[in-house]
C-alpha cells in the first residue's frame, strides 16, 4: 500500500506500507520473503533479505541481504546492508551499521556509528561513537553510557554517563552513574558506585563505593 510500495517485489509473504517501502531498488527483483516494511522508504533496497521488520521512516532503508533484523524508529538501521539478527529501536539507532551482526540498540542514537558485531546498548546515545570492527562484546546501559567509546571490547558499563569520556579501553566494568566517567583510556578496571574511579586513566584498578579512587589518574593495580 503506497506509491511504489513493493514495486519490484517477487517474493512472498511480504507486507509493505508507505512510499517506496520494499521497492526493490537494488537493481534486481526483490525475492526475499517474510519482510514487513511500515513507513516511507523502509526496506527500499531489499533484495534477498528475509524475515526483516522495519517500522518508521527510512528504517532498514539500505538493507539488501541482511536477515532477521528489527528496526523500529526513524532511520533505525538505515545503512544496514548485509548485517543480520540486529535489533534497533529508537531514532537513528544502529544508523551506520552495514555488516555487523547480533547487535542490540535501544534508545535514540544508541550504537549510531557501529560497524561491529555483538554489542548491546540500551539508553539514549549509549555507545554512540563506537566504530571498531569485529566482534567486540560490549554492553552499555544508561543515558550516554560509553557514549564516546570508539574502540575496545568486553566492557560492561551500567549507569548514566558511566565511562562517558573513554575513547578506548577493554575488559572494564563500570557500574554506577559517572563511574569511570572522565579520562580517555584504561583496561581491566572495576568501578562500582557513583563516580568511582572517576578520573582513572590507567589499568588494573578496583574502586568500590561512591567516589572510590576519585583522585586516581595514572596509578595502576590499586584497590580503593
Amino acid at each position: 500500500i503506497g506509491t511504489q510500495a513493493g514495486y519490484n517485489n517477487r517474493g512472498r509473504e511480504n507486507t509493505f506500507l508507505g512510499f517506496n517501502a520494499g521497492f526493490g531498488a537494488s537493481g534486481t527483483d526483490l525475492t526475499g520473503i517474510e519482510n514487513t516494511g511500515l513507513g516511507t522508504a523502509t526496506l527500499t533496497y531489499n533484495n534477498t533479505g528475509r524475515s526483516n521488520t522495519a517500522v518508521g521512516l527510512g528504517a532498514l532503508y539500505a538493507n539488501r541481504t541482511g536477515r532477521a533484523n528489527i528496526g523500529v524508529g526513524v532511520r533505525a538501521l538505515l545503512s544496514n546492508n548485509t548485517g543480520s539478527n540486529n535489533v534497533a529501536m529508537g531514532d537513528s539507532a544502529l544508523f551506520d551499521n552495514i555488516s555487523g551482526n547480533v547487535n542490540i540498540a535501544i534508545g535514540s542514537y544508541a550504537l549510531h556509528n557501529n560497524v561491529a558485531s555483538a554489542n548491546n546498548a540500551i539508553g539514549n546515545s549509549a555507545l554512540r561513537s563506537f566504530t571498531a570492527g569485529g566482534s567486540t562484546y560490549n554492553v552499555a546501559v544508561g543515558d550516554s553510557a560509553a557514549t564516546n567509546l570508539v574502540t575496545g571490547s568486553n566492557n560492561v558499563v551500567m549507569g548514566s554517563w558511566a565511562f562517558k569520556d573513554h575513547t578506548s579501553g577493554s575488559r572494564n566494568t563500570a557500574i554506577g552513574n559517572f563511574a569511570m566517567g572522565e579520562r580517555e583510556s584504561g583496561n581491566d578496571n572495576t568501578a562500582v558506585g557513583e563516580g568511582s574511579l572517576w578520573n582513572t586513566n590507567a589499568d588494573l584498578n578496583t574502586g568500590i563505593g561512591k567516589y572510590a579512587g576519585l583522585t586516581n589518574i595514572t596509578g595502576t593495580s590499586n584497590t580503593f
